[in-house]
């Protein structure tokens, strides 16, 4: 049996290792890709970091340190090709997701699986946090998914993906907050 690993390589017009991180004068850190640049407080970690293979804690309240990494979240979802964020990522193991929809940003606090259908589909991802996203690996994916959360106003919401990109990038930022990475599925 051949446990080789099957990787695609695809080139990423900016990555994360192509950014330049600055500090400004007031003390604010900015990482700058090109003409885009964000100022997140915390970086996107990278694999084989440990805390990636956490699982992640439910959060208790929606405070000011909940607002200030979801801020943080955001700031990354602002880069064009990123499609979700999950909290872990950012070395918070709290179960918080972000996931862009139509250029939209949502947040979901707690997300639990309501529904997942029995079939699945084989797709390649990458992942942010894997290669900084420059490798695609297959995963196997639900179909259908229901998934309930909290906003951040605290207010009880439930989302549906199918065999789409949104569907996929709900799965994909759930199985971080379970400790599960893209290179974790059998290729």
């Amino acid at each position: 049996m051949d446990n080789t690993r099957k990787t695609i390589v695809i080139p990423k017009p900016l990555s994360i290792s192509s950014g330049v991180l600055t500090t400004t004068s007031d003390g604010t850190k900015v990482l700058t890709f090109g003409d885009i640049s964000i100022s997140p407080m915390r970086l996107i970690l990278q694999y084989p970091d440990n805390r990636l293979k956490q699982k992640s804690n439910d959060v208790q309240a929606i405070n000011m340190f909940i607002k200030s990494v979801i801020k943080d979240m955001e700031q990354y979802l602002s880069i064009p090709w990123h499609l979700g964020i999950s909290a872990v990522q950012l070395g918070v193991p709290l179960r918080i997701i972000g996931i862009k929809r139509n250029q939209q940003v949502l947040f979901l606090i707690n997300p639990v699986y309501t529904k997942k259908s029995e079939q699945t589909y084989k797709r390649m991802e990458g992942c942010m946090s894997v290669n900084e996203g420059r490798i695609q690996y297959r995963v196997v994916r639900h179909k259908l998914v229901k998934v309930r959360g909290t906003d951040i106003t605290g207010k009880v919401v439930t989302i549906k993906g199918g065999s789409d990109i949104f569907g996929a990038t709900i799965q994909h930022e759930i199985d971080h907050l379970d400790g599960k990475l893209v290179l974790d599925y059998p290729q």
